[in-house]
């Protein structure tokens, strides 16, 4: 275990490296990097642990006809995907899956995570199985979400069973868990103790008062700060917690900010019901046009537009909840209930009538993933980071504390298998063994002529092999690079190798590199001139190991070790 003094290192250097990402989406849209990202505002976002949990789900809407989801009433009660996740039709249960997810929500900048136990279930084998993830990259020095449970439906059975099972003193997991809590403070100087977040009904709130919050015991209620569910009458109920609504307004500093509404009551009716086109607001609504329009969906319209409208309110807006990162899935419901024609979905039907930011295997890939990182830098960041002074480096000294560098700190553990059955019970078990080298930490130094690049990994680094193109890949980049906003990669036609790139990830060899590799670290020297870095230019860097798609960054989320995930690199300025 690191002594606090390296922990404490540790937590400012991730900050730093996470404020120094940037990234160009599918439609050329950017994430801009910043110097630092506020704590005095806060992003959380509404993320779900059922999948898998009420038995196979093992039906997508994008593959049956529209008689099979409008008629077939064999799979009443059933959950149906909207569309393939990018991670597959994954189980809430997989680690694997969740590591990636709390990286990508770090990246984001993301402060909070809201599970939803609305319903009464509180997902205890599935906590067990990714709290200790959460753990161990906290004990790495990240800032990682902390932690929300949402209850609704029976709130005071359903807070007892998590208080229970993850808060009560006598539960030795008690003391475990406690660093995972989402404890910050409200406004109005609310929550000064520092308890653990809880979102419950309270009495008056809708429900029997047997069923609501203040009938728990009295150490139940003074273990959490209190954030009443309120949902559609939240503007009544003061410290109600943000929701999903229609038309949210501010109060008491939250707002809330989703990707789509299903404002008739049930999402398919925008399909399934006659003249029902525009009851709901789908990813391409606008208020503009008070329409739905299939064209804008991928660039989420209705998303921003929900964005702006929080921007607009300004200071008076401090905490901004986010619906939703990875439901995924809804109960097809039977047909004649509510006066609906025929069998129906509330909360999730198509691609078009759907509100998941998590990416897809469909054409929006991770579009609303880049767009919720770069409005939460929008909301949280602030200034631009020191440019890198010149320095110039001799790469055969052994080491990486250079003068004059900058570091970055990447996350560790992304080598480690997959192996977790799919949501789909007839399916065979996700499983992959793509993980070689785990990069930990990328250095960058700038000279008169020369880039200077050191990537380290936890353990001694594989030897390259004949033929490998996917051997400690590092990308270069400036501004209007063709490949995702980078230009060059080294090491993709053999050690050494300098290739351009075009926009199909495509690699032509035009120079080479001096390599040195120690252990676990590979150092190198590239000439400025070849890779267009000028004085005051923004440089763009980025590493991988053995991704298989190499021309697809979507696989950049998904094998090997690539750092930072995804369309991420990280950021710095020269003089």
């Amino acid at each position: 275990m690191a002594d606090k003094d390296e922990i404490t290192r540790l937590k400012i250097d991730c900050k730093h490296s996470v404020a120094a990402l940037g990234a160009q989406d599918a439609l050329g849209r950017t994430v801009k990097p910043r110097a630092r990202l506020r704590e005095d505002r806060q992003v959380g976002l509404f993320y779900f642990l059922w999948i898998g949990q009420h038995g196979s789900a093992g039906y997508d809407n994008t593959v049956l006809t529209l008689d099979e989801q409008k008629k077939d009433e064999s799979t009443v009660g059933l959950h149906h995907y909207w569309d393939e996740p990018m991670f597959g039709y994954y189980n809430s249960e997989d680690a694997w899956v969740f590591r990636r997810h709390m990286e990508m929500l770090i990246d984001a900048g993301i402060d909070y995570l809201v599970f939803d136990t609305t319903n009464g279930y509180i997902y205890e084998n599935v906590c067990r199985n990714i709290f200790p993830v959460a753990l161990e990259m906290l004990e790495e020095g990240w800032k990682v979400p902390g932690f929300i449970f949402d209850t609704n439906h029976d709130s005071c059975g359903t807070v007892q069973k998590i208080y229970d099972a993850f808060f009560d003193p006598d539960n030795p997991d008690s003391k475990k868990y406690a660093p995972l809590w989402y404890r910050n403070a409200d406004t109005g100087n609310r929550n000064k103790d520092r308890k653990p977040w809880i979102i419950a009904k309270n009495n008056n709130t809708g429900e029997a008062s047997g069923q609501n919050y203040a009938c728990l015991p009295q150490k139940v209620r003074d273990c959490f700060y209190l954030r009443e569910s309120a949902w559609f009458v939240e503007d009544t109920v003061p410290y109600a917690f943000a929701t999903d609504i229609d038309d949210p307004t501010v109060h008491e500093g939250m707002i809330s900010v989703s990707v789509a509404q299903h404002t008739s009551g049930a999402f398919s009716d925008s399909v399934f019901e006659s003249a029902g086109r525009d009851v709901n607001r789908g990813r391409g609504w606008s208020r503009k046009d008070n329409t739905n329009r299939t064209e804008r969906c991928a660039e989420g319209t209705n998303f921003q537009e929900e964005w702006e409208r929080a921007f607009a309110a300004g200071d008076s807006v401090n905490n901004i909840f986010l619906s939703t990162w990875n439901e995924w899935v809804a109960q097809k419901q039977p047909a004649g209930l509510y006066g609906r024609s025929t069998c129906y979905f509330v909360d999730q039907y198509n691609p078009e009538f759907s509100r998941d930011i998590e990416p897809v295997k469909n054409e929006y890939g991770d579009n609303f993933y880049m767009q919720m990182a770069e409005n939460v830098r929008r909301f949280k960041g602030e200034g631009e980071a020191e440019p890198l002074s010149l320095g110039e480096i001799d790469i055969s000294l052994p080491g990486t504390a250079w003068a004059s560098a900058r570091e970055f700190i990447c996350f560790a553990g992304d080598t480690a298998s997959r192996a977790c059955k799919s949501a789909d019970f007839s399916a065979p078990p996700y499983r992959d063994d793509s993980g070689r080298n785990d990069i930990v930490r990328l250095i960058a130094a700038c000279g008169e002529h020369s880039l200077y690049v050191a990537v380290e990994c936890r353990e001694a680094i594989t030897p390259p092999q004949a033929g490998d193109l996917s051997w400690m890949n590092v990308f270069i980049g400036t501004e209007n690079g063709p490949w995702n906003g980078l230009g060059f990669v080294v090491n993709r036609l053999g050690p050494g190798s300098i290739c351009r790139l075009n926009a199909a990830g495509e690699a032509e060899q035009v120079g080479s590199a001096r390599l040195v590799i120690e252990g676990n670290i590979i150092k190198m020297e590239l000439p400025r001139d070849l890779l267009g870095i000028g004085s005051g230019a923004e440089v763009r860097l980025k590493a991988a190991d053995h991704v298989q798609d190499l021309g697809n960054i979507t696989d950049y989320y998904i094998h090997g070790d690539s750092a930072p995930i995804g369309r991420f690199y990280y950021t710095f300025r020269v003089c």
